[in-house]
C-alpha cells in the first residue's frame, strides 16, 4: 500500500505526473498493490490532515479500512500468495 504524502495527492489531482510513477507501476505489476491514493478524492487536499501534513484520524481510518478490506478479500478468495510461508495453516485457520 502506498500512502501518498500531501504533495503527491495534490499532484495526482492536478494531473501532474508523479516523479516516482515508474516505481508505483512496478509495484502494481509485481505485487499485490493497494492503490490508496485512489480512495482520497479532491476534498482531502485541504481536509483531514494533521499538523505538518501528516494523516489525521479520518484519513488514517480510511487507510486502515482499505487495507483491512483488501486483506479480507484476498484471504477469502484464496488469492493471497505468501511465498515466505510453506505451511500457511497457522495463518489462515482460527483455533
Amino acid at each position: 500500500m502506498y500512502l501518498p504524502p500531501h504533495r503527491d495527492l495534490h499532484r495526482l489531482h492536478s494531473g501532474t505526473p508523479q516523479p516516482h510513477q515508474y516505481l508505483l507501476d512496478y509495484f502494481d505489476e509485481a505485487y499485490h498493490y493497494i492503490s490508496f491514493e485512489d480512495q482520497l478524492d479532491r476534498s482531502y487536499l485541504d481536509y483531514g490532515w494533521a499538523p505538518k501534513r501528516h494523516y489525521g484520524p479520518e484519513i488514517s481510518s480510511i487507510a486502515a479500512q482499505a487495507a483491512a478490506d483488501e486483506i479480507q478479500s484476498c484471504i477469502e478468495s484464496g488469492a493471497c500468495e505468501l511465498p515466505r510461508f510453506e505451511d500457511r495453516r497457522a495463518i489462515f485457520t482460527s483455533e
